[in-house]
């Protein structure tokens, strides 16, 4: 039997393997007459991930029902991280994100990546607000000075499926 080590593990051939999900997945080798190489691992997160151009003030990262697995933001002024439960960016003014707001400052990145993915039954839209509340109520403003980048999944949270 054919085998190899990662990492200071041996293991064996055609041996199934846990992936980031805990899914069993076959894990097999290929022999090209001098060395053994494992074929990678599917990846959990398989679908692309989504990227905006630069100073824009939002970004859909889907039109549909889908969970928000992982979404990152590099801010180019002070402001706030808007998630909405929509197919496009909402206009200004008093607004209900699905998700609390998040504050990132100027020339900072701000890494979203929550536990269980988000769940989203119309569509996912990241925005960036340079304002935060007015009279205790969410108030949106929109900014184009935000970077966005986001990886969804299913309506189940899985990606790549």
């Amino acid at each position: 039997m054919l085998s190899f080590a990662i990492k200071g593990l041996a293991v064996a051939n055609n041996v199934n393997m846990r992936d980031y999900a805990g899914l069993s997945k076959p894990m097999r080798t290929t022999d090209d007459g001098t060395s053994h190489t494992p074929h990678h691992f599917l990846n959990r997160f398989a679908n692309a991930p989504a990227i905006s151009a630069p100073s824009v003030d939002s970004l859909v990262l889907s039109a549909v029902a889908a969970s928000l697995i992982e979404y990152d933001v590099h801010a180019l002024a002070n402001g706030y991280i808007f998630i909405f439960d929509a197919t496009s960016k909402p206009a200004n003014g008093a607004r209900t994100p699905l998700v609390v707001p998040k504050f990132v400052p100027a020339g900072s990145w701000f890494n979203g990546r929550p536990d269980a993915p988000y769940k989203f039954s119309t569509g996912i839209v990241l925005a960036f607000s340079s304002t935060l509340n007015t009279g205790g109520a969410w108030n949106f403003t929109a900014s184009a000075n935000a970077i966005f980048s986001g990886q969804i999944g299913d309506v189940y949270g899985r990606a790549g499926q």
